[in-house]
Parts: structure tokens; sequence; C-alpha cells
């Protein structure tokens, strides 16, 4: 008899399911972390013996994220939505952010050559609709809809989900994608709700 953990079944159920789409096992990059226990990868720390994952001496999404954006060096970034009801979701969409930021920056160079730009960011719906309107929409030829259920039927562990796989097939071939906008704090942007303050210039201020 057999016995295997949550993360190796999911493992051999995405290596299914993304055959069935077509996607070569080598551009599949599963990183390893336990199932259900991401709280305790969130950020990066100095990686020990009994950690699942480490890189570099680190463990931790953040430092896994940021090495490999810089390995992949993607234009385009999808994730689960940030109000997604499912907590490893919601902590993988806070730490590839913070890492999209860290990938782009000059902050542990040891994770490879920073990024040139911040890739595109865009939320797809899960367990739950988005927190806001979507603004893209995405249709395909049938064929590309019983291709896409027969990979969420790979995952035979979650049986739970069946009600959404109804729904999705439900839909018809079309997938609604949010984009996700990457700005830094600008207070600008909040200069005219308030009275006109005079403007100031760092430099002299510094001098």
């Amino acid at each position: 008899m057999a016995f295997f953990v949550v993360g190796e079944i999911r493992q051999r159920e995405t290596f299914a399911a993304c055959k069935r789409l077509g996607e070569k096992r080598k551009n599949v990059h599963w990183l390893g972390f336990p199932d259900c226990q991401l709280s305790q990868y969130q950020g990066r720390r100095r990686a020990k013996a009994s950690d699942a994952v480490s890189s570099q001496g680190y463990t931790g999404l953040q430092n896994s994220f940021t090495e490999l954006l810089r390995r992949l060096r993607p234009t385009q970034v999808f994730l689960p939505t940030c109000s997604d009801l499912h907590p490893d979701h919601k902590i993988v969409y806070a730490e590839m952010l913070i890492s999209c930021f860290h990938a782009s920056g000059a902050i542990w160079p040891e994770l490879g050559k920073a990024l040139t730009k911040v890739p595109h960011i865009h939320e797809l719906a899960v367990y739950c609709n988005f927190p806001a309107p979507p603004q893209l929409r995405v249709k395909a030829p049938m064929s590309a809809l019983r291709k896409k259920l027969d990979a969420i039927l790979e995952f035979q562990s979650q049986r739970q989900i069946k009600s959404l796989v109804q729904l999705v097939g439900q839909a018809g071939p079309v997938e609604y994608i949010r984009s996700v906008p990457f700005h830094l704090y600008n207070p600008h942007v909040y200069r005219d709700m308030f009275e006109v303050l005079p403007e100031y210039n760092y430099d002299q201020m510094h001098r």
C-alpha cells in the first residue's frame, strides 16, 4: 500500500494537468513548499536543515520567487486574486508582488541579475469572484475548454471543487483576467485632494 503526503499528490496532479494542456514538464517549476504551511515560509530567512526548500543558504517564498523571476525573466505574471478564499493563494499573491519589487532591484544579488522591468501583474479568479471587475476577456474554441476541464479534473484529490468545475464548464470557452497596476507610492497623486502646499526642493533641503 502506497502512502503519499498532500504535496506529493498535488505535484503528480499538477504535472498530469500540464501534460493535458500540452505543456512540457521542464517548463513547470515546482518549488516544493509544504501544502497549507506557506505562512511559515513568508519572507526570507536563513535556512535550517529541517526546511523543505532552500537556495543560497536561505529559505522563504520571497527568496524562491525572486530567484525564479530573475532566472525566467517573465514579462507577465498571473496570480490568484488577492481576495481568494484559500489562505495559501492569498500568501502567494502578496509574496509574489513584493518579490517582483525585489527582483527588479539590487537586493540579494546572489539570486541572479536584477530584472530591468517589473512584469505586468494579472489576477485570475479561483475560488471566488474578483475584488474589482476584470478588464480583459479571453475567448477560445470549445476544444480549448474541453482541454481545460480535462486538465482540472486531473486534480482528483480535490473532489470538493466539483461544483466550481461545473460552473467553469457552463460558462463556456472564456476566461476573465484583471490587470493589477504596480505603482510605487507617489504623494502627488493625492495632492489635489487637499489644500495647495508649496513645492519643496529635496536637494536643497539636504544640503
